[in-house]
Parts: C-alpha cells; sequence; structure tokens
C-alpha cells in the first residue's frame, strides 16, 4: 500500500509499505497516512487534502511567464518578416510588398515548403 509522511501539515514524499502499523514501527516519530487521497506538496489538515495554494500560484505564473513567451517570441518572428520584406521592398523596388502579414507568412509558408521539398 502507499503512505503519505505529513510534515508540519504537509505531504512531504509518498512511500510503500506494507503495512501502517508496520512501517510507523519502523518510522517513529514519521506521521504517516493512508495515501487515499492528495499527493506531494498537498496541505493535510487532519481529515481533507487541498493543494497548496503557493503550489498552484507558482505553476499558474510559469506557464503565463511559458505563453507570454512562445506569444512574444511569434510576434518577434513576424516582425523580422516585415523588415526583411520592407528591406527587400527598398533594395528591389520592383519587389511587391505583401498587402498583409498574412499574405506574407502564407508567402513564406510556401517558399520554405518548396525549399524542403514538401
Amino acid at each position: 500500500m502507499r503512505a503519505h509522511i505529513i510534515e508540519n501539515g504537509k505531504v512531504v514524499n509518498t512511500i510503500v509499505v506494507k503495512n501502517l502499523t508496520a512501517a510507523r514501527a519502523v518510522l517513529p516519530g514519521v506521521q504517516l497516512i493512508k495515501a487515499t487521497g492528495g499527493g506531494i506538496g498537498d496541505l493535510w489538515d487532519g481529515t481533507n487534502f487541498t493543494p497548496d495554494p503557493d503550489v498552484a500560484i507558482r505553476a499558474a505564473k510559469a506557464k503565463a511567464e511559458a505563453d507570454f513567451s512562445s506569444v512574444n517570441s511569434q510576434a518577434a518572428g513576424v516582425l523580422d518578416d516585415l523588415i526583411a520584406a520592407m528591406m527587400t521592398s527598398a533594395v528591389m523596388p520592383s519587389a511587391k510588398m505583401p498587402d498583409s502579414v498574412k499574405e506574407w507568412q502564407t508567402k513564406r509558408q510556401a517558399a520554405k515548403a518548396a525549399m524542403e521539398g514538401t
């Protein structure tokens, strides 16, 4: 069976034990409970498990930062493409500037596909 080790009202580890009585004899002074729910990092009030709000906040913040980074990276790529198009247009006046970002992206993807042979 699985048992949670509780320290200061928090699940700090989950271990496999034959039974709680034997495990408590081997680990005196360690608070062990049957792992019927919850997980490492959750809070234990003696009856119920609840997610640690600090952990949930850190996880949400990390996801938001990763999402922002991804969007920022995509925007930088589009900006680079537009600058390249503008420079091409300035150097070669006969080159036609795309009417929109979407048109530029479509042409860029088609050129990439042609170069990759797909």
